[in-house]
Formats: structure tokens, C-alpha cells, sequence
């Protein structure tokens, strides 16, 4: 899901998975807008999920049943509910996939303000290539990969997408990405290597492919483990993680990808000078 915010807005909590879950935008440290989304096996029921909505609104933040509903977007409905405070705007749509997106201002304000924001989202298909950036993170991820959780702290993120081949069966491919602050103090002088080897579990081996982390380049390696069922130890076979990692000088991070699953390892994701985020003409990134 792509999103254009005012430049002065972040994003400040990430929530959920691919079926369900929850943003949090704020400004100056104020809440401005809440937006959940769930992917259904059919088309939503906009009218009701909105009435939902605003019984949710009114138990939270005290305010009065909807004063009425309008056409959002051409797809979608956005209602007004009255507060002590002022007014306060709840939209929705109904985005590709089967996906319903809601959009509930956290404080009173313009309609304008909620409408410009739904109408310039979009999602792409179940079966479509997509592209992940948030926290920092940039990762352009071919079909059937599904983010199922991210864990964003002070000084690190980290992601975690599960790949199930035609959207149905077993996971077959996981990767996880990690973005690090104040790289130079991580590693310590000893090394986007060094400090991969000192992660490592107390059975597993580090095989260094390539290094070229020192030029401002990428480190590639592979991690190799004892077999994750007792039946795949019994016929000494291996798990094989195979990580990629870089740092950008400029902000001080350090990015780990590391694959691991069937068939052929994933490549370097890493981003490409020009396209570092996504620049929004508001000066934000989507998330």
C-alpha cells in the first residue's frame, strides 16, 4: 500500500501483516491518523465496515453518530462525526485485492486533509510485483512475497516477508531484512564480516563470497547450520542462510538481507542511488 502524507508527518507505528493491519501517523508528536486495512476473499461491505467505524470512533474519542456520508474517491464513502473538539472524518475504499482500507483522523480536522490522503493511496494485487519502503527500508520484491511482521525500536528495524509459490501451500522462501543504526560503532574496526561472524550460532559456519563493504560496496556470504529437523540431521544435511549486508556511509546504517528456503538464493536488494525511498511532493516517503 502506497501513501502520500504531508512532509511534516511520520510514520510512528506499524502494525499487522499483509492480511490485516494498522499505520500511525503523527506530527510534532500529536496523532493525526490511523489506517487499517484487510484483505477479504470478497468485495467489503464499505457501509457497514464505516458504521463500525464510527461506533469505534465514538466509544474512543466521545464523538456523536455520523452526520451524514459522501462519495470518496469514486470508490469509497467518508462520513463527519461531530466532538466537543470539532470535527472528525472517517473514510474508506475499497482498494485491488480485496482489500478495505479505513482512514480515521486521530484529531479533529479538514476533510480535505483525510481526502487527499485516501485518494492518492493504491495497492497492488495479490499476484503483482510490490515494492516495501518504510523505516528506512527499500525492498522491490517479486509476486507472492507477504510481509508478516515488522519490529520497529529505537535503532533497529527489522522485516520479516514469507514466499508461498501461487499464494497457496507451504512457505517455501523466507527473508528477513535489518536496518541498524550508528553502524561504525556496531562493527567497532572489525568489519561488516566480523561482526556477522559474532552473530552466528554456536553451530553454524560463515563462508565469505564476496567483500567489498571497505569501497562502499556490498558483502555477500553464506551461513551454514545443522539441519532444522532431527530427520535432516540424521542425513547430515545443512540450512543454508545467505546474506547480503551493506552500510551507507552517509546515514550511518547497516542493512542485512539474509535468505533462506528452496531453489535459487535471492539477489542483492539493495537500492540504487536514485531511487533511496520513494520522494512523495510532499517531501515524504510512502510507507
Amino acid at each position: 500500500m502506497s501513501l502520500r502524507v504531508p512532509a511534516s508527518w511520520d510514520l510512528v507505528g506499524t502494525y499487522g501483516h499483509w492480511r490485516a493491519g494498522q499505520l500511525l501517523l503523527a506530527s510534532e508528536r500529536q496523532p493525526r491518523m490511523s489506517i487499517t486495512w484487510q484483505r477479504r476473499g470478497t468485495a467489503p461491505d464499505l457501509r457497514r465496515t464505516l458504521r463500525a467505524a464510527g461506533r469505534r470512533l465514538a466509544r474512543e474519542q466521545g464523538c456523536s453518530q455520523s452526520t451524514g456520508e459522501q462519495q470518496l474517491a469514486g470508490d469509497g464513502l467518508i462520513a463527519c462525526h461531530p466532538s466537543p473538539q470539532g470535527e472528525v472524518h472517517i473514510g474508506i475504499r475499497a482498494l485491488s485485492g480485496g482489500t478495505a482500507v479505513v482512514w480515521r483522523q486521530l484529531r479533529p480536522g479538514p476533510a480535505a486533509e483525510l481526502e487527499s490522503i485516501a485518494s492518492a493511496c493504491s495497492a497492488v494485487g495479490d499476484a503483482d510485483p510490490a515494492r516495501w519502503a518504510f523505516h528506512g527500508l527499500d525492498v522491490a520484491l517479486p509476486a507472492w512475497w507477504r510481509l508478516e511482521g515488522i519490529v520497529h525500536v529505537a535503532g533497529l528495524v527489522r522485516a520479516v516477508w514469507f514466499h508461498r509459490r501461487g499464494g497457496r501451500g507451504r512457505v517455501d522462501q523466507a527473508l528477513v531484512m535489518r536496518r541498524l543504526a550508528c553502524a561504525a560503532r556496531i562493527t567497532n574496526g572489525h568489519g561488516v564480516a566480523g561482526w556477522l561472524r559474532a552473530q552466528l550460532g554456536r553451530d553454524e559456519t560463515l563462508t565469505i563470497e564476496r567483500d567489498d563493504t571497505a569501497t562502499g560496496g556490498t558483502l555477500m556470504a553464506c551461513a551454514r547450520g545443522p539441519g532444522a529437523t532431527w530427520w535432516r540431521r540424521l542425513r547430515r544435511l545443512h540450512e543454508d542462510r545467505h546474506i547480503v549486508a551493506w552500510i551507507d556511509e552517509a546515514d550511518d546504517r547497516l542493512t542485512v538481507q539474509e535468505w533462506q528456503g528452496r531453489g535459487d538464493p535471492m539477489g542483492c536488494l539493495r537500492p540504487r542511488p536514485s531511487s533511496q525511498g520513494n520522494p512523495l511532493p510532499s517531501g515524504r516517503t510512502c510507507a
